[in-house]
C-alpha cells in the first residue's frame, strides 16, 4: 500500500481547518447570536438558528471527509468532492433566499469567483491522476482484503 503523500496530508488538514473548524466556529457564533437576537429589536435576513444548525452539519461532514482523506479511503476522496460541491450550492441557495440588500447582491461576483476557485482547486487536486491512483490502489486493497 502506498504511503500517504504530503500533499494529501496537507489537503486533509485544510479540509479539517477550512471546512470543519471554521463551520464549527460559525455554528457556535450563530448559536450565541440566535440566543441574543430575540432580545434585540432588529432581525437578520438569515435566521441565526438556521445558520447555526447548517454550520454544525457542515462541520461534521467536513470532519468526516478530512478523516477519510487522511486515511486514504476512497469514500473520503469522493465524499469531499460531493461535499464541497453541495456546500457551495447551499451557499448560493442561501444567497438567493436571504440576501436582501443591494450591497449584499453587489458581493455576488466575488462570491462566484470564490466558489469557482474553490471548486476548481478541489476537483483538480482530487482528480489529479497520481492522487486518483493512490485512492484507487487503496480501494483495490480494501476489496481484495490484502494486508496494507
Amino acid at each position: 500500500m502506498p504511503k500517504r503523500p504530503r500533499s494529501v496530508t496537507i489537503f486533509s488538514m485544510l479540509v479539517l481547518l477550512l471546512g470543519s473548524v471554521l463551520n464549527l466556529a460559525r455554528a457556535i457564533w450563530a448559536f450565541r447570536q440566535a440566543n441574543a437576537l430575540p432580545q434585540v429589536p432588529l432581525s437578520t435576513s438569515m435566521p441565526m438558528a438556521w445558520l447555526a444548525g447548517m454550520s454544525l452539519v457542515w462541520a461534521i461532514v467536513f470532519a468526516l471527509c478530512s478523516f477519510g482523506l487522511w486515511g486514504m479511503r476512497p469514500w473520503g476522496r469522493m465524499g469531499t468532492l460531493i461535499a464541497v460541491t453541495l456546500y457551495h450550492g447551499m451557499i448560493w441557495v442561501n444567497h438567493i433566499l436571504f440576501d436582501r440588500s443591494q450591497y449584499a447582491k453587489q458581493e455576488w461576483p466575488f462570491a462566484l469567483l470564490h466558489t469557482l476557485v474553490v471548486l476548481v482547486v478541489v476537483w483538480v487536486f482530487l482528480n489529479w491522476p497520481s492522487i486518483r491512483r493512490l485512492f484507487s490502489a487503496r480501494e483495490m486493497t480494501e476489496l481484495t482484503g490484502e494486508p496494507e
